[in-house]
């Protein structure tokens, strides 16, 4: 009996997963695990050189915000490059080979919600991780940078998803 609930249940998660709605990028918010901040996607109109016009911006308190594009050269992991606030009018994405940096590159790992690695950078449109993990972001903020930030270790994690804008599709919105 316990095994035939187990089984019942088991198969309604996956129904429940399958038939459930798929959150974008753009509606994507996620809640940082070991401090107080936040996550989200921004689809940008224009960042010539770079192959996603998606940025990632971080909040990690009230006075610390962090954005980054995304970067895939022949490795098999995604890379962040630290830009400047791209939502300021007039701003322009930097030499996508160089430049100066706010802080230094990042890695990037996402995983969907049975815990396969998303190993293509994000696009418009695509499905929005379950987590996110910056590894090496505490260590930059705390010695990697002018004005040192102590954060935990920890990782983003999906927690809310917009509403599908009218005329959008609600799976893949």
């Amino acid at each position: 009996m316990i095994r035939l609930a187990f089984s019942m249940a088991g198969l309604l998660l996956c129904a429940t997963t399958i038939a459930g709605p798929v959150c974008s990028i753009e509606r994507a918010h996620y809640a940082y695990s070991a401090d107080p901040g936040n996550a989200d996607f921004k689809v940008l109109s224009h960042v010539d050189g770079f192959a996603s016009p998606v940025a990632l911006h971080l909040n990690l308190s009230s006075t610390r915000d962090l954005w980054f594009l995304f970067d895939q050269g022949s490795a098999r992991y995604v890379s962040l490059i630290s830009v400047t606030d791209p939502t300021v009018p007039g701003w322009s994405p930097p030499d996508p080979d160089g430049g100066r940096r706010p802080i230094r590159a990042q890695k990037f790992f996402a995983w969907n919600d049975d815990l396969k690695i998303q190993e293509a950078m994000p696009q418009p449109g695509s499905p929005a991780p379950m987590f996110i993990l910056v590894p090496d972001l505490p260590e930059t903020l705390q010695y990697g940078v002018s004005e040192r930030m102590v954060i935990g270790a920890g990782i983003f994690k999906l927690n809310r998803c917009d509403r599908p804008s009218p005329g959008t599709s609600a799976r893949h919105a």
